[in-house]
């Protein structure tokens, strides 16, 4: 799940660097669904890809 966290969070931050809408609604909307989905994906998937 940390690794999906960290990979949404990274992405939203380059993202926020190019995008011009300054509203907080949309920050937290769209950036909110999109870091955790990221999340329930690494959360998902590091158990099958990560498994030492």
């Amino acid at each position: 799940m940390l690794v999906g966290l960290a990979s949404g969070t990274a992405a939203a931050a380059g993202y926020t660097l190019h995008c011009a809408e300054d509203s907080p609604l949309f920050y937290v909307t769209w950036y909110g669904i999109a870091i955790a989905l990221a999340a329930i994906i690494g959360a998902v998937l590091e158990h099958r890809f990560l498994r030492w």
